[in-house]
């Protein structure tokens, strides 16, 4: 036993493998931490990348949380982290050979979604069993043991990859359960739970040798803005990774400066006073002023440079909150939250540029998506959504409205997107000219109002949207309508977007009247959206299930984010990118509209629901109806016949409109 036990069953000839394999199930567990195995067994194959063994010297953060995974007085590790930081290899594949070669025991990996899984399995677990020759022998030979989504070993363990469904957790009792990537899990899982108690629950019976793990960058808003910390090492109040982190020992990483020998966290926040990373703030360009990123000390006040960043890594040590008194925070969950300034492979000058260029993005187009995605994966931080505590004042806005004529193309206007709203008696028309960088103007704004159909006194009735289909055709004449200029340039809509949403038939009823407009070869520039639910899903997107299920294009709206984008520009002060401009002719009803919601930790809600909100949410689809266009990726200083001058537009119109039924084609296609 001892000789098999010191001796690589890859050394043996083929017929002593297997009796050797076969008995080794018989063998005691080793007493390998989980780093010791990973260093020993664990290899990594990434094509076009690093091939070779798992080295702590490169990733020593990983080596503490990695260890924990075996302590018997712990229950579970959550480790909050950045992209491409080693957690995963270090804890999800670390662990996972520790429970093949080290200690055979059943182990689930749960990964976002059964594509992601798929991916995990064939990219790192099939990668891992070829590049080592420990785990591929132990691996069985039976036809069916090695399967994408379940691996089954000599010695009876099974390793199963799957996703977060209630079938996945359901009726199984497993020892470990690493979760990775948790912040993309839905926070029910079917309707039974959020994924790390399901998770918790399935190594319960195994006591002190269950173990739980969940790993992942933050992906979750701060729900309070006005957070201020009450201990040291305390996270915003967040769902997801950050909320487990917070319900831990709350451990952080810790640097030892060089030249005053005093430790200092490794905390990096862009704009926060305690971040200890810096950069030449007067430099304008992103990749100019990343060039300048560099750490200074808390304590002593010396700049360090990044050749130092991998030897303070070597001599890091994580400390549990309150460890400055002595008695440090204690839980059955080891948690960690590394910040990107100590990541090994993330430098410090693509941390401060990606930063940048994210400011900017939303600086100028109000998206800040990109700002969100760069804090959470780059920076281990997580976003505070933009949040208006006070309604805005309706008089603030109507005060700045400018001399036009009603209904007229005014300003450096390029192209008009319309948008139309459906309410229970009318539909409800705004139309924008885009300028230059995104700058707006309102051109038009009205009901519509009657119908075809005629009462008893033979006047028309007015428009039900919701319940007669008949009522949309009153739209024919709508998008069709044509805008003049003082000078007499003519423009009619260059994109045309209609709610589908509302109450009884009106989704059925948008849907027939857009397959009407299909079959008469007017569809091209008319498209469908609704408002979704899911306020981490794109900004817009098109619903493939809805196109296969009705044959329709609907695109779904992430609301929320598009109300932040109008917000930002609606905040901007004076004429330029982004600014949206409001005709005199517009009464005070129309600026009640627009402030009819305030933005809260939940997202947008109306202050009042008796007022309503149409001329926030045409402002919204019109800015879907840009987005779709490509309208913020056009380049002003060459921009596309249908974007430049509308004196220059003339007699490019032929090609305007043959460029845009090809726009129109691959929208609805």
């Amino acid at each position: 036993m001892r000789y098999l036990s010191s001796y690589p069953i890859n050394n043996l000839s083929s017929g002593r493998q297997e009796a050797a394999a076969t008995m080794e199930i018989l063998l005691p567990p080793k007493r390998n931490r989980v780093s010791e195995s990973a260093v020993e067994n664990l290899r990594i194959s990434t094509p076009g990348g690093y091939e070779g063994p798992w080295d702590p010297t490169i990733t020593p953060y990983m080596v503490e949380p990695m260890d924990c995974l075996t302590q018997r007085d712990l229950e579970a590790v959550a480790f909050a982290g950045i992209a491409q930081s080693g957690k995963t290899n270090g804890l999800v594949e670390g662990w996972m050979v520790y429970s093949v070669i080290d200690s055979p025991a059943d182990m689930m990996v749960v990964h976002v979604t059964q594509d992601d899984a798929r991916t995990f399995s064939r990219d790192r677990v099939d990668r891992a069993i070829e590049a080592s020759p420990e785990l591929r022998a132990r691996l069985s030979k039976g036809g069916n043991d090695d399967n994408v989504f379940d691996k089954l070993f000599r010695a009876g363990n099974r390793v199963r990859i799957g996703w977060p469904t209630p079938g996945k957790f359901r009726g199984k009792n497993i020892p470990r359960v690493a979760m990775t990537d948790y912040d993309g899990y839905p926070p029910d899982v079917g309707g039974e739970g959020g994924a790390w108690v399901l998770a918790k629950k399935r190594t319960t019976s195994f006591m002190s040798g269950g173990m739980t793990l969940a790993e992942s960058s933050p992906g979750f808003e701060i729900t309070d803005t006005d957070w201020k910390p009450s201990t040291e090492h305390e996270a915003p109040p967040c769902d997801g990774i950050l909320a487990l982190y917070n319900s831990g020992d709350r451990r952080r990483w810790y640097w030892t400066c060089g030249h005053c020998d005093e430790l200092f966290e490794a905390f990096s926040w862009p704009e926060h006073p305690k971040s200890i990373l810096h950069w030449d703030t007067s430099i304008e360009d992103p990749e100019i002023a990343g060039q300048t990123a560099h750490v200074i000390c808390p304590h002593c006040g010396v700049v360090i440079d990044e050749s130092k960043k991998a030897s303070m890594n070597r001599a890091g040590k994580w400390l549990a909150e309150n460890w400055r008194t002595g008695n440090p925070r204690t839980s059955k969950t080891a948690s960690f939250w590394m910040f990107g300034v100590a990541a090994a492979f993330q430098s410090w000058s693509s941390l401060v540029s990606n930063y940048l260029k994210a400011k900017q993005v939303e600086q100028v187009t109000g998206n800040w998506r990109t700002l969100k995605a760069t804090l959470n994966v780059d920076w281990g931080v997580p976003y505070a959504a933009p949040q208006t505590a006070v309604a805005a004042d309706p008089d603030v806005y109507e005060a700045r409205a400018e001399q036009a004529s009603k209904r007229r193309i005014w300003g450096d206007v390029r192209f008009l997107t319309m948008a139309i709203d459906q309410q229970k008696h009318r539909f409800v028309v705004q139309v924008l000219g885009w300028g230059p960088d995104g700058e707006r103007w309102v051109v038009d704004r009205f009901n519509v109002t009657e119908s075809d159909r005629l009462g008893e006194d033979g006047k028309p009735l007015r428009i039900e949207p919701f319940t007669h289909a008949e009522d949309w055709s009153q739209l024919d004449r709508i998008i069709d309508r044509q805008y003049q200029t003082d000078d007499g340039a003519v423009l009619e809509p260059r994109m045309v977007v209609i709610d589908s949403g509302g109450m009884d038939s009106a989704t059925e009823n948008a849907y027939a009247y857009w397959r009407r407009l299909h079959r008469l070869g007017r569809a091209e520039r008319v498209m469908l959206i609704k408002g979704g639910s899911n306020r981490n899903a794109p900004r817009y997107e098109r619903s493939r299930p809805e196109a296969k299920r009705s044959g329709v294009p609907l695109y779904i709206l992430n609301v929320d984010q598009l109300k932040d984008e109008v917000d930002r520009s609606l905040s901007r002060e004076g004429p330029g990118a982004g600014y949206i401009h409001f005709p005199n002719w517009l009464g005070p009803w129309f600026y009640k509209e627009l402030t009819a919601e305030v933005r809260t930790p939940a997202g947008w809600r109306r202050r009042n629901k008796q007022q309503g909100n149409e001329a926030l949410d045409l402002l919204v689809y019109n800015l879907a109806a840009y987005l779709v266009l490509n309208g913020e990726f056009i380049d002003w200083k060459k921009p596309p016949s249908w974007a430049r001058p509308l004196s220059e537009q003339a007699g490019a119109r032929e090609d305007e409109y043959s460029s845009f039924a090809a726009i129109g084609r691959k929208m609805n296609s």
